[in-house]
This record gives C-alpha cells, sequence and structure tokens, in this order.
C-alpha cells in the first residue's frame, strides 16, 4: 500500500506572506480536497473553490503536497486542508486492488476524523441512553439540554431554570425593567399611607411609613442600580486619573462577596493599594476604556484568591516604577506545591500595558485568558507554581520575552499540567515566545510566534521534567534578518515530545534542537524548515528520535544542513524527509530510510537510504577502445560525505568510516546516442569486480567496508571504438549508508 500516514487534515496560520501550505497525506484527485480560510478570532469559515481561489499540486503522490493561493491568505486567517473524498465506488476490479484498497483505507481514515470530531457519549455511559434528536417542530425554540439521567430534551428558551453556565438565564431573560415587573403597585391606596403628593408629609416615625412593609421587601431584593450589575461610582469611585479611588472600589467588591458583578464606566481609576477580588465577582469594564492604574508603588493592582472570579473588558495600565505585576493569582505567600486553593478564573477582552509581568499565577488552576492583549510587558503570562489547566488562547502579545512562561519555583512548587496554548499571536521582541520549565501535557498549537530573538518555544527539563508535550501547526519566525537562537529547544528531562505541522524559518541558530540524553523518544514530524543558518535540525546527545515527513531545505547559508546528529549514540530513525542542502552528517548508530535530496543537480532522486554521497561529473568525452576496460577520469566533483577523496589518487572514492553499504547509480552515454546492439557498460567495484550493468539506472546496494575504494569505469563489448559523452551529459553517483 501506499498510504503512509494517517493524517487527513492539517492547518497553517497565514502570515500575509506565503502563498503555498504543505499538506501531507495522501489524496487521489485534486477535488478530494476541502480547503477554508478560517478567522482566527471568530471562528467564521469561509470555503474555497479549486481553480478558483487556490491549485492543488502533489495529487496522488504518498506524501501529499501543496495548495497554492494566487495571493497570499490575510494575516489573522488559519488556511484549513481537509480530506473529503466522496464514498462513491472503490473502483474494484476495474482499478488494481492495490488501488481500491488506498481509496477505502482514504476513506476510512477521513471517516474517524470526522467521528473524532463528532459529539459522542463516553464509552461508560449506558447503551440505553437516548441521543435521538425531537423533530425539527418539536425543537424550534428551545434549547438542548440533558435530563437527570443524561438524556437529550428540551428546555424553553422563557424557563427560569435554564442556566447558562455563566449567568442564570433569568437575569438577562426575566428581568424586571419596572416596578410593576416586580410586583410593585403604582400608588395603589392599601400599600401607602396618605393620597397624592402628601404622602411624604403624612408619614411620620411612629405611623406605617410611606411604604408597605411588603413594597419594601420587594425593593430591598432589587441589586443597587436597577440591575444585575454594581456601578462602582454607586461607592464614590472618581475615574478621573487623579483621585484615589481604591477605598470605593474595594468597598463595591465587598459589597458583592460571594457573588456578583461590579461595573467599571468609562474612565481611569488611580489606586493607592492592590485590590483583593472576592470569590465569585465578576469585574467588568466598558469594552477597555475603564483603565485602573497605580497611584502608588505595589506588588499588583489585583489580588485573586478565591474560585470564581471574572475579569472581563478591563484596562490594566502601569506607571514606570510602580507596579511590576497587574494581576496575581493566588497568595505568593502559601507553601509551594500544595493544591491548588483557587480555580475557575476567566480573564477575558482585557488590555495589559507595561507591566514586568501582566499576570502571574500562584498555586491556582483552570485559568483562562482569552482575546487579551498585551502591550510593552516584559512577561504576558507567568505561572510560578501550578496553573494546571491554563487556557491562553487567542491573546495578542507584542513586545517582552519570554511572553508565555511556566516556571515551577525552586523552591518545589507545583508543575502545570493539561495547558493549552493556542491561537495567540506573540511577537517576542527579540527574546522568547513560549517557555516551559516543568510540566506535563501540553499543547502549544496553531500561534503566530514572530521577531523571536531566543528560542520560539523552550521545552526545557533541567530543573524539573517536561514530559507529553505537543507543539503543533505554529508559524514561527526569527527576530530581525535571521537572527534568533531557534524555533523549537528540547532539553534536559524532556520525554515524549512531539513537534508536528510546524513551519519554521528566518534563524541564525537551529530550527530545532534536542539536547542531551535526558530528550527521550521525541517525534519531530512534517515541519518545514528554512533559511535556517546551521542545522534545520540539530540532535545533541538526544536518544531514541524519530525524525520523519520534514521539509529540510537547509538553504540558510553556506555551512547550513538539514540534519546534524552529533555522537553515535542517538539511536534516530530518519524516514521520509525531504533534504536539501549539502545532506545530513549522521550517526552511525540510526536508521535512515526513504529520504529524498536536490542537492545533486539534475541527478536521480529519492531511493532507500540516501544520505550521503558524491557526484563525479565528465568536461569532455573520453574515447574506449573495443575490449577496453576504461578507468573514467573526473573533472568535476559535488561531495557531500568526509574523507571520501584522495588527493593523490582523485580517481578513487574511498569508503567513510561510517558506513556499511554503498550503491552506485550512472548516466553514461557514447557520442551520439545511448547504448545499443553489442555495447555494455559495466562499473567496478575496486577496479576489478562489476557489480552490475547500467544504462542511468542504480546498482543494488553492497556492503562496504571502512577503507574499501571504488574506482568507476567503462567497458566496450562493441566491435568499434566509441567515445563516453562528457559535459554534463555523463556523471556518476555514489551513495552510502
Amino acid at each position: 500500500m501506499s498510504v503512509l500516514t494517517t493524517d487527513s487534515r492539517v492547518a497553517h496560520a497565514a502570515d500575509g506572506v506565503a502563498k503555498a501550505f504543505a499538506y501531507r497525506f495522501r489524496v487521489l484527485e485534486a477535488g478530494d480536497l476541502k480547503v477554508a480560510l478560517r478567522d482566527a478570532g471568530t471562528g467564521a469559515e469561509t470555503p474555497q473553490t479549486l481553480n478558483t481561489h487556490y491549485t492543488v499540486t502533489g495529487v496522488g503522490a504518498p506524501m501529499g503536497g501543496t495548495v497554492v493561493f494566487p495571493a497570499p491568505p490575510p494575516m489573522g486567517k488559519l488556511v484549513v486542508v481537509a480530506r473529503a473524498m466522496p464514498a462513491g465506488d472503490h473502483g474494484y476490479p476495474d482499478q488494481p486492488a492495490e488501488a481500491a484498497f488506498d481509496r477505502l483505507t482514504l476513506l476510512a481514515q477521513q471517516i474517524q476524523d470526522q467521528a473524532n470530531r463528532a459529539v459522542r457519549f463516553p464509552e461508560g455511559d449506558s447503551p440505553s441512553l437516548s441521543a435521538q434528536l425531537p423533530a425539527s417542530s418539536a425543537r424550534a425554540g428551545k434549547a438542548l439540554a440533558f435530563d437527570g439521567y443524561g438524556n437529550v430534551t428540551l428546555v424553553s428558551l422563557a424557563s427560569p431554570t435554564f442556566d447558562s453556565g455563566m449567568v442564570e438565564w433569568a437575569e438577562v431573560h426575566n428581568t424586571p425593567t419596572t416596578l410593576a415587573g416586580y410586583g410593585i403597585a403604582d400608588g395603589a391606596p392599601l400599600n401607602h399611607v396618605g393620597a397624592g403628593g402628601g404622602a411624604h408629609a403624612l408619614a411620620s416615625a411612629k405611623g406605617a411609613g410611606f411604604m408597605a412593609a411588603a413594597d419594601k421587601a420587594k425593593l430591598d431584593g432589587i441589586p443597587a442600580g436597577g440591575g444585575p450589575h454594581v456601578s462602582v461610582k454607586a461607592f464614590g469611585a472618581i475615574g478621573n486619573g487623579a483621585a484615589n479611588d481604591f477605598a470605593a472600589i474595594q468597598a463595591a467588591l465587598s459589597s458583592v462577596a460571594g457573588g456578583g458583578t461590579i461595573f467599571f464606566p468609562d474612565g481611569v481609576y488611580q489606586i493607592g493599594a492592590a485590590l483583593s477580588v472576592p470569590a465569585g465577582v465578576t469585574l467588568l469594564g466598558a469594552g477597555g476604556r475603564a483603565v485602573i492604574r497605580p497611584a502608588a508603588a505595589l506588588e499588583s493592582l489585583l489580588r485573586v484568591t478565591g474560585d470564581g472570579v471574572r475579569l472581563i473588558g478591563l484596562g490594566f495600565a502601569n506607571v514606570t516604577g510602580r507596579a511590576p505585576r497587574a494581576v496575581r493569582l493566588g497568595d505568593t505567600g502559601s507553601p509551594p506545591g500544595r493544591p491548588a486553593t483557587a480555580r475557575d478564573v476567566r480573564i477575558r477582552d482585557c488590555r495589559f500595558q507595561d507591566f514586568g509581568q501582566a499576570i502571574v499565577v500562584w498555586d491556582v488552576e483552570d485559568v483562562s485568558v482569552d482575546g487579551c492583549f498585551f502591550t510593552g510587558c516584559g512577561t504576558a503570562f507567568r505561572a510560578l507554581d501550578n496553573g494546571s489547566g491554563t487556557r491562553f488562547v487567542g491573546n495578542l502579545i507584542r513586545g517582552g520575552a519570554p511572553g508565555i512562561a511556566f516556571e515551577r519555583s525552586v523552591d518545589g512548587g507545583q508543575a502545570a499540567e493539561g495547558v493549552v496554548i493556542a491561537h495567540n499571536r506573540i511577537e517576542a521582541g527579540g527574546g522568547a515566545g513560549v517557555l516551559v520549565k516543568g510540566g506535563h501535557g501540553f499543547v502549544i498549537a496553531a500561534n503566530a510566534i514572530t521577531e523571536v530573538g531566543g528560542w520560539a518555544v523552550e521545552l526545557d527539563g533541567s530543573a524539573c521534567a517536561v514530559a507529553s508535550m505537543r507543539v503543533a501547526d505554529n508559524w514561527i519566525v526569527g527576530g530581525g534578518a535571521g537572527g534568533g537562537s531557534g524555533g523549537v529547544l528540547l532539553r534536559g528531562d524532556c520525554r515524549g515530545a512531539r513537534v508536528t505541522g510546524n513551519s519554521v524559518a528566518g534563524f541564525a541558530g537551529h530550527g530545532l534542537s534536542a539536547v542531551g540524553a535526558g530528550v527521550v523518544d521525541a517525534r519531530i514530524l512534517h515541519n518545514v524548515f528554512d533559511r535556517i543558518a546551521t542545522a534545520d535540525i540539530d540532535l545533541d546527545g538526544a536518544l531514541r528520535t524519530v525524525v520523519s515527513g520534514n521539509e529540510c531545505r537547509a538553504n540558510g547559508g553556506v555551512a547550513a544542513r538539514p540534519l546534524v546528529e552529533r555522537g553515535d549514540a542517538t539511536r534516530s530513525i530518519v524516514t521520509h524527509n525531504s533534504f536539501g542542502g549539502a545532506g545530513p552528517l549522521r550517526s552511525a548508530g540510526s536508521l535512515y530510510a526513504d529520504n529524498f535530496g536536490d542537492d545533486w543537480g539534475d541527478g536521480p532522486v529519492g531511493g532507500v537510504g540516501r544520505v550521503r554521497g558524491c557526484r563525479l561529473s565528465f568536461g569532455g568525452n573520453q574515447p574506449v577502445e573495443p575490449g577496453a576496460d576504461v578507468r573514467l577520469a573526473w573533472t568535476a566533483v559535488e561531495w557531500d560525505s568526509d574523507g571520501g577523496l584522495d588527493p593523490t589518487r582523485p580517481e578513487r572514492i574511498r569508503v567513510p568510516a561510517w558506513a556499511r553499504l554503498a550503491r552506485v547509480t550512472a548516466r553514461l552515454e557514447f557520442q551520439g546516442g545511448g547504448v545499443v546492439g553489442g555495447r555494455i557498460l559495466r562499473c567496478n567495484a575496486e577496479g576489478e569486480s562489476p557489480v552490475g550493468v547500467t544504462v542511468s539506472r542504480a546498482m543494488p546496494w553492497i556492503p562496504v567496508a571502512p577503507g574499501d575504494w571504488f574506482e568507476i569505469g567503462v567497458r566496450n563489448d562493441g566491435e568499434v571504438a566509441l567515445e563516453l559523452a562528457g559535459s554534463g551529459v555523463g556523471w556518476v553517483q555514489v551513495e552510502f549508508a
């Protein structure tokens, strides 16, 4: 079979420059691909039309090809490419059985992908549960819900019991807007003492009072301000950028302790002390036009130590030298490594400006940050203890490094688990993008990480182990003119990392580097490395690494290599990659197979075990007499190995110390045409033993040992003298593995 991958979809972040986007799975027809542009902010998808919006290459190829747009998709879009084959006929017996089985395999992969993205019951649920939707007439105007047994049911949108998960539905759907809506009669004689406009005058301290007790109880139940929100200005906050509003805002927060919403109208609210936000409280700003800033030196502007806090639509601005942090989640004075003291904190649509650390996490879990803008901050988000379950999605970080950091504290803090960092744009400001020093089960996906001066993604297990990390489908670009240390760094105790589907470009160092024997079982799959000055992939002692399906262009300069293995203990598996440039530097203990290269000009490419070798060309015609066995002389040499050419005997090719197999491929033609009749050409190993007949084809692999050497010769078994054509027509290629 020629179905080599299990993938059936891929997404790339558009940068406004690239027109071509790779897909690394097989399709049988160009129309078998579905292409859409997805807005990274709203999630809205716009389908694209074949041969109108895009064209497709690589149809039928085992490792896919590219989707090419006539113009670059705009930044902020995701290019989504998925296999969408019609079920149709499998084609058997009209086409070969292998092709029919391939088609069925591709369809099975496609159906499995669709099933994985569908809503499903857990395996442990009772099979008697019903997921059948009611008829359209029955569910019109209803909300989908689940009954007490977990079966699908319907709830009226007007039901006061409907709970959206954020607010009670009754708060937004059934909250009265008039006194009558609360059951208070307007001017009813039985409820009021006196008559007409004299009611106030007639009320006395000893009497029933102006308002009946029943009406008073109803009004007391209405939140201050006549609605579900409490305005900080109702407690005396001014918001003019000069007054100290701390006392007023803290009083408003205390008034809703246990659950409620504090509203910040437009304004600049200066505070002289850190605000303490109680559990269950929401701080709601006027779309970022409500700004909180320090009036004096503070450790942070807000301290959150309880569950269920929400910060929505607020601005946080620093004044030089006053507040190193905007929001502190948790108590930094608590013992490190203890169980989380707070959970379920949401920060949405907020703006942070000029803080050393905008958001700091200490012993808090399940934090969500989305749709926020960070500018001029040293670090946007830093978790020093715990931070498990964090979702950092759809944010913009402009400047500062590292942009996002998870660092278990040196005094024994708890490492984070189950973190998602996705769909962010991180302009690293010359430093690092995402730094993880300890953690488990992170997903770092579909981010655009640019202007990187250090490492775009650094997974560092030197002090605390990192494990099961997935770095996928990110757009990673170095800072300046090819600056930055590199794209992805794995080091220390780093196990089971998956680096897949990323585009990495423009670095002075490495595209990916795996350093030390603590980096074990990494998978480096289906990435594209472009304009990397040193090595696209650098394996410096990492063990049991799988490198497969990558496009390593090695076009960053004369020293660029697609893959470098340092030392013979790495034991890598390197397959199905496309290698450009001078070719890889391999470890003797690694397995190489089915890699492709373009570094030998118009010669043959591909083939099992192609690792390193040389290409030998002839500058002119060479005569070959009948019955003669002529050793060929080289006039031009392209060499991609070490120690193979003997300067004292340039016609010989010595076997490198690491090689165990060799193969010869030749394109030899006589003047005026190819081989005909009794003309037989032979390529001889060690000047004596024929290894097979060649007419522009490859010999079988043969075993070799260090110290062996090759002399390539031709024999004319015809009856007339011939001239071997040169000047680029004739060449011989020798490969070692």
